[in-house]
């Protein structure tokens, strides 16, 4: 039923809704922090929950973080897929874990993937259409339609599409498809950006507008794998939290202090 489950999720996370989520809820939530305004969790982390609608649903978690002080890297065992949390639960060291980038049925990656140093399977997305998301040895978005994809990287992988581009929004159509998010971003100013939607379900026409609407000065921003993969785990210096993915996933982003 799992596998069923992600691969429903992998033509779905565009689509709109996905499988149901386990019997259990591990989502804890430090409802005491103010919202829509940036809090330090831990040395140059900061977090922010944005509300965006009047439902209690209508938010989401952003975190933000600098190169010189946290290191992001992707982690991935499509032998043993595993929901966010147990992820965390294996990567210890790490601040925050998010669900990764999309896969097929085999497990594999759907776009080209770099872990390592190495490549991991043989897919790719295509360039006119894709993002080249750097996580080290720098955290950097790149377009693929106009910028060459670099051979010195040691984690990177391919996604899409934009939410924002060179600091607009970048869907200009809704197709009313809607489905829990994930995303990274980074702005004009050198900080990157961890976000999900972990209760609602959002376009991703809608979502690109959400944060084209926030007082952050973005350069790019794109869409992950989402609906029942997304999923953030986060054990900060005061904050501890867990949005657990729905099924399990064979790629994560963890995010650790240098």
């Amino acid at each position: 039923m799992k596998r069923l489950c992600v691969a429903f999720a992998i033509t779905t996370t565009l689509l709109g809704a996905g499988c149901m989520p386990p019997g259990s809820d591990t989502t804890t939530h430090p409802s005491s922090l103010e919202q829509n305004v940036w809090i330090p969790v831990s040395p140059e982390l900061s977090r922010m929950e944005y509300t965006y609608g009047e439902s209690a649903s209508e938010r989401l978690v952003l975190y933000r973080f600098v190169d010189e002080t946290h290191h992001l890297r992707l982690v991935h065992d499509e032998a043993t897929p595993k929901a966010v949390s147990q992820w965390h639960v294996a990567n210890p060291s790490a601040e925050i874990v998010i669900n990764g980038f999309y896969f097929h049925e085999d497990w594999f990656p759907s776009g080209r993937m770099i872990a390592d140093g190495a490549y991991n399977g043989d897919r790719e997305f295509d360039a006119d259409r894709s993002a080249y998301v750097i996580l080290s040895p720098t955290f950097e978005i790149l377009d693929t339609a106009v910028e060459p994809i670099p051979e010195n990287v040691q984690d990177a992988a391919q996604s899409y599409p934009f939410l924002i581009k060179n600091g607009e929004a970048a869907i200009s159509e809704d197709s009313g498809l809607v489905a829990r998010r994930t995303f990274l971003g980074d702005d004009t100013a050198g900080f990157g950006y961890i976000g999900v939607v972990p209760f609602d379900e959002i376009s991703l026409f809608e979502l690109s507008h959400v944060l084209d609407a926030m007082d952050i000065n973005w350069d790019d921003a794109v869409n992950l794998d989402g609906g029942p993969s997304t999923g953030l785990s986060a054990t900060t210096e005061t904050v501890t939290e867990s949005y657990d993915s729905f099924t399990v996933v064979p790629n994560t982003v963890v995010v650790e202090p240098k």
